[in-house]
């Protein structure tokens, strides 16, 4: 199976054929309006060579086309013949102004009055092609035809060799024309091949290169710069996903080592099981934490978040968050619900609230404060604690993976720094924002804002548990 020619032989080859058409179309117009305009002056010279023949013979007779004076320019001029319209072939010719015409140059016998013009006369005894002018009268009550004719093998010498200069110039210009385009092409398309060497040079264990961007700032030197960026992100999200496999590892480790310590003292000594167990329960929680984390980006990295579009209330779920939180701890937990909806997936919004609600828990010395409403188009919620906040400079940071700030967020009170990640992905999968700020107690303030539903959620507080 051949090879398609590349943009570079298609360019030239449709150049050679477009240029091919064009130069052959206007050479052909040009041909058929030169024919025209030779012939058409042929014909005015003979309609008036006609005129002057007839009135000599009107005036005169045939025998004044003889004389020698005013009638010789109507000789020289071509044929001349006068014509007996009531005979046929050479006896028809009363008057021929060279013997040489002696035969009729054309059939037409118009009648008196009328002219006709014959536009394919052949010369007698040649093929020679004339084009004849015939005009019928009547001279001293006999009715004749008087015949004048030009000579069209100028015209036809001139469009045969117009036409052989079309066939043997338009190829050559046609193939100069293409390659014209060939060398343009190419170096125009230099460039792309240099994009397409760098990117080939470009290991996959290595996108660290980067292609040379061209000193234009045309079309190639815009892709250049697109595919520099593309392998910047390309380069972010592989370090990304390098370091996230290798903090995943580590956090897997400390939990699957307590197991695996734990089940060997077991098998050795298992009268220590009451001091052993209540460990292993605790890694093994964590454990289960740690990779239903991160199951839950590896969903949001391949945009499965968000997999459903219903209306959900928002204050439901922050109202039963302050429920449980006043349930299961000793904490004063202030709350200020509002009616608030919005459209997404119940469980993946479920998971942000509460993963907020259990970091605020861990940081916070005495209370928490969670509250919903609706802020022009949003639906806000607020998770505050009275802990020792986040430092300015940590805000953004803190929605990292694996990213534990402090004593009071570290693993040992539960977290493996992956849930305001999640709570990241979860929010940012459903079109909106989750921030880091300062509470009014002093601690941390997490923020979340989605779009809400409609513009009609009711503002009034909610009674809570």
């Amino acid at each position: 199976m051949s090879a398609s020619p590349g943009v570079r032989g298609q360019a030239a080859l449709v150049a050679v054929l477009v240029l091919a058409f064009a130069l052959f179309t206007g050479g052909g117009i040009m041909v058929g309006a030169l024919s025209t305009t030779l012939r058409r002056g042929i014909e005015d010279t003979q309609r008036a060579r006609l005129t002057e023949a007839v009135a000599v013979v009107e005036q005169r007779g045939i025998d004044g086309l003889a004389a020698a004076d005013d009638a010789h320019a109507l000789r020289a001029g071509g044929p001349l013949q006068v014509l007996d319209p009531s005979r046929t072939g050479p006896e028809s010719v009363v008057y021929a102004s060279d013997a040489r015409w002696d035969v009729p140059l054309t059939t037409a016998r118009p009648a008196p009055g009328v002219t006709v013009i014959d536009r394919r006369a052949r010369a007698p005894h040649t093929d020679m092609r004339y084009l004849a002018a015939a005009r019928g009268i009547t001279s001293q009550g006999a009715a004749y035809v008087v015949v004048t004719g030009g000579s069209l093998v100028g015209v036809d010498r001139a469009v045969r060799q117009d036409v052989a200069s079309l066939a043997a110039g338009v190829p050559l210009l046609a193939l100069l024309g293409g390659w014209a385009v060939w060398l343009l092409v190419g170096r125009t398309l230099r460039p792309v091949e240099e994009l397409r060497t760098a990117v080939e040079e470009i290991g996959a264990a290595d996108v660290t290169g980067r292609v040379p961007v061209p000193p234009r700032h045309d079309e190639i030197g815009r892709l250049a710069v697109t595919m520099n960026a593309l392998l910047t992100r390309i380069q972010r999200s592989r370090d990304s996903q390098r370091r996230f496999v290798a903090d995943a590892s580590h956090e897997l480790r400390s939990p699957v080592a307590a197991l695996g310590a734990g089940l060997e003292i077991l098998q050795h000594r298992p009268e220590e099981l009451p001091e052993v167990l209540p460990l292993m329960v605790t890694e093994t929680r964590h454990l289960a934490s740690l990779t239903d984390g991160l199951l839950v980006l590896a969903r949001a990295d391949a945009g499965m978040l968000h997999r459903r579009s219903i209306d959900v209330d928002l204050d439901d779920i922050v109202g039963a968050e302050v429920a449980r939180m006043r349930a299961s701890t000793e904490l004063t937990v202030e709350a200020r619900l509002a009616a608030a909806r919005v459209v997404g997936e119940p469980d993946d919004l479920f998971r942000a609230v509460r993963n907020l609600v259990d970091n605020a828990a861990r940081a916070a010395r005495g209370r928490i404060g969670l509250s919903v409403g609706v802020e022009g188009a949003d639906v806000v919620v607020r998770v505050d604690d009275d802990g020792p906040g986040i430092p300015a400079t940590e805000r953004a940071r803190v929605f990292g993976r694996f990213v534990r700030l402090d004593a009071d967020r570290a693993r040992a009170h539960g977290g493996a720094g992956l849930g305001l990640a999640i709570v990241h992905s979860i929010v940012t999968a459903h079109g909106g924002t989750v921030t880091a700020g300062e509470s009014p107690w002093g601690g941390a303030r997490l923020e979340i804002r989605l779009p809400a539903v409609g513009t009609g959620a009711g503002t009034g507080e909610l009674p809570v548990g």
